[in-house]
């Protein structure tokens, strides 16, 4: 079967374009690394995915644990503004944990960010470091749900938080660099399949 070569040179093209466009998209964020310098948190990228950032100190060591997501899709205008405005919202939403913890000995908060605001959910302590956190948080986990304590306990647990080392400003820090990474991930991509379509 002869292979039409035009097909391949129009893909190409189309691809040049997509690159030059997100590569143009790509911003320095100065407030990622304002925020790293700041708070002693070290980012750590696991894999295509995972990310961590680590602030050991004493006598508690933070880790926060969060995934990439992708940057939400470009859809027509909606007729029922109301529908379009919930989901926009929900897209904004990122799920993370924090696991505050001394040896033998570890906190572990489900949360999420909201308009670049933390958001608890549910505690639960463990003796050993959790593999999987998404895991551990599951319909009958023997912990307890934040928003069910006293309000006065909940402030206070906030302010003991930040206490600590973690600030306000985390949630948009998460809620940046997931959308860099995933565009990150995407750019080498499209890098990938350029070279791939121009190797004979």
């Amino acid at each position: 079967m002869r292979i039409n070569p035009f097909k391949r040179l129009v893909l190409q093209k189309t691809l040049e374009k997509e690159l030059l466009y997100e590569k143009s998209m790509v911003r320095e964020m100065k407030f990622l690394d304002n925020f790293l310098n700041q708070t002693g948190f070290d980012l750590v990228i696991n894999n295509s995915v995972k990310q961590n950032l680590v602030k050991r100190g004493n006598p508690y060591t933070i880790e926060v644990e969060f995934y990439s997501r992708e940057p939400d899709p470009k859809q027509e205008p909606e007729s029922d503004e109301e529908d379009s405005k919930e989901e926009q919202e929900a897209s904004d939403l990122c799920n993370f944990y924090i696991t505050v913890h001394k040896p033998h000995n570890y906190l572990n908060i489900e949360c999420h960010t909201e308009n670049s605001q933390i958001i608890l959910h549910d505690l639960l302590f463990t003796q050993e470091k959790p593999q999987d956190l998404r895991k551990l948080f599951q319909p009958k986990f023997p912990g307890v749900n934040f928003n069910m304590l006293n309000p006065t306990i909940q402030k206070q647990f906030v302010e003991w938080l930040q206490e600590i080392g973690i600030p306000a400003d985390l949630a948009k820090f998460i809620e940046i660099q997931s959308l860099i990474q995933e565009q990150n991930l995407y750019l080498y991509w499209l890098d990938s399949t350029m070279q791939f379509l121009n190797t004979n």
